[in-house]
């Protein structure tokens, strides 16, 4: 590269910095919440988080669900021009693409972020709103939650997953 080209890249922040938390292999306590009156249904999963560069990650997360193999991607990365967190999700089960936004909390420890998809099977095409939360409890385990707008505007817990670090 040239000295002008080293001049032009952009340069990782300290937000980038903390990408790197999440990088390796991960065991999943999953809890889903179908029905909010009755039981969560559990499950165990396997995630694979990957550093892209210093700007993002890209995961892979695989379980059976249902009966059925189910697998998941994910990325992640920062934006400093809009002093946001971005991502995306897809997954075999789902023809949407999700992209959500947000930030982290005043103490740095909980990122929050919103978008918004289809309403799990409703087959309608209007959107609905989504929540996530993540933080890193300590190296070794992160905790994830998704929350959903019901038609009447309340918000359900849809998910929640506590990942553990494999060694």
């Amino acid at each position: 590269m040239t000295e002008q080209a080293d001049c032009m890249a952009p340069q990782p922040t300290a937000e980038h910095a903390r990408l790197k938390e999440s990088a390796g292999t991960w065991s999943v306590d999953c809890t889903f919440f179908m029905d909010p009156s009755g039981e969560p249904m559990q499950n165990t999963a396997t995630e694979v988080v990957e550093m892209v560069g210093d700007f993002w990650t890209v995961s892979r997360f695989t379980c059976d669900f249902m009966g059925m193999p189910f697998e998941g991607r994910a990325t992640l990365g920062y934006d400093p021009a809009s002093g946001k967190w971005i991502s995306s999700w897809i997954d075999s089960m789902s023809t949407f693409l999700f992209k959500f936004d947000g930030g982290y909390d005043a103490e740095g420890k909980v990122l929050t972020m919103t978008g918004k998809g289809p309403f799990p099977g409703s087959g309608s095409p209007d959107l609905t709103d989504f929540r996530t939360t993540e933080e890193q409890v300590d190296p070794d385990t992160r905790k994830f939650e998704m929350f959903i707008t019901m038609p009447d505007g309340t918000e359900n817990k849809m998910m929640s997953y506590v990942y553990s670090r494999q060694r």
